[in-house]
């Protein structure tokens, strides 16, 4: 992962994510709110998200993908926000790996843009825990609780 630019505030996290992950800008991903602890985002409706063509439902695989790379973000975020590593001019990083994820498909989608807000549920030394939430028209659509693997890179330094 290459990011370009040191950042201290929230503002500038939102166009450094544009081109992190493949997925997330195949997606059309946009991060619409950054907070320290919790981000929200919209993924855009497009043809080619579609699972079953009969009723233009979003692909499970692509909302999945989503709430993912939503909280990937949100987990990116709080730790820069809280100063646990800072991120330099041209500085490369191991982005946090998914443990695992537990999916929820609540409600069927339909052609419509998804938003989507991502909560931080424990920031420890290594691991985070992230519930994500997807909405259309205000109905919860999809839910998913995931795990990252955080590292040794991203621990707190130790004080001298």
């Amino acid at each position: 992962m290459k990011l370009t630019q040191e950042i201290t505030n929230p503002d500038q996290l939102k166009p450094s994510f544009s081109n992190l992950f493949p997925y997330y800008e195949y997606l059309g991903i946009e991060i619409s709110e950054i907070q320290a602890d919790q981000v929200s985002s919209l993924m855009p409706f497009q043809d080619r998200l579609i699972g079953n063509p009969m009723i233009k439902a979003i692909h499970g695989g692509a909302l999945s993908g989503f709430l993912e790379c939503t909280g990937l973000i949100c987990i990116l975020s709080a730790l820069q926000l809280q100063n646990r590593f800072k991120l330099k001019t041209q500085e490369e990083l191991a982005p946090p790996a998914t443990i695992n994820q537990t999916v929820e498909y609540l409600n069927r989608t339909g052609p419509v843009d998804t938003r989507a807000v991502s909560v931080i549920t424990k920031l420890g030394r290594r691991v985070a825990s992230v519930q994500t939430t997807a909405y259309q028209n205000d109905k919860v659509v999809t839910r998913a609780v995931s795990r990252y693997n955080i590292g040794e890179l991203f621990a707190p330094q130790a004080a001298k």
